[in-house]
């Protein structure tokens, strides 16, 4: 049986785990150059592509499917997901280097969970392709999902989690009744 940790009013956190997963889908339409397309995925999830096992750990969890536009022009959907908490931990620590992103996040937190506990934002693509990991509200974006684990399933504590791991990482005490 799975392990359950940080009981709070009957519901638990799942293990130690904050999230199940976090999936990053980016789009490379016709005029992109894929490889670009593909540094900025890597880079807005963590992997350093100068590293080759870092490089073999991308190309395995990178899953592409060939699509096409209104007007028929080719569309490759790049995706990764992560399941792992060494992973995911990469990923939250490349994306909070810039201690803004996560003050962000923690601000708009209740308005990006959805009632299924999936915390949805925006990562630049282009400032990503040259390293920088940025928010956006654009359309040239990297789409990130990451999911909430609670068990059973409730939104106002998994928004509790998601303000505590935020204000974590933004060195802020943040509790039910403050968030």
């Amino acid at each position: 049986m799975g392990k359950r940790a940080k009981k709070k009013d009957g519901v638990a956190a799942v293990g130690d785990k904050p999230f199940v997963y976090v999936q990053l889908r980016t789009f490379c339409h016709a005029t992109e150059d894929l490889t670009m397309v593909e540094t900025a995925l890597a880079n807005a999830a963590g992997f350093d592509l100068d590293d080759d096992e870092e490089l073999k750990r991308f190309r395995r969890s990178l899953t592409a499917t060939r699509s096409s536009g209104h007007f028929n022009n080719p569309i490759e959907i790049l995706e990764v997901e992560m399941r792992r908490s060494r992973e995911m931990r990469r990923f939250w620590d490349r994306l909070f280097a810039e201690d803004t992103v996560a003050r962000r996040l923690l601000r708009e937190a209740d308005e990006r969970l959805d009632g299924d506990l999936v915390f949805w934002f925006r990562v630049d693509k282009q400032e990503a392709a040259m390293g920088d990991v940025e928010l956006s509200r654009g359309e040239d974006v990297v789409h990130v999902r990451a999911k909430v684990a609670t068990y059973p399933k409730d939104r106002e504590v998994a928004l509790r989690f998601l303000e505590g791991f935020l204000g974590e990482a933004v060195g802020e005490e943040t509790s039910p009744a403050t968030a």
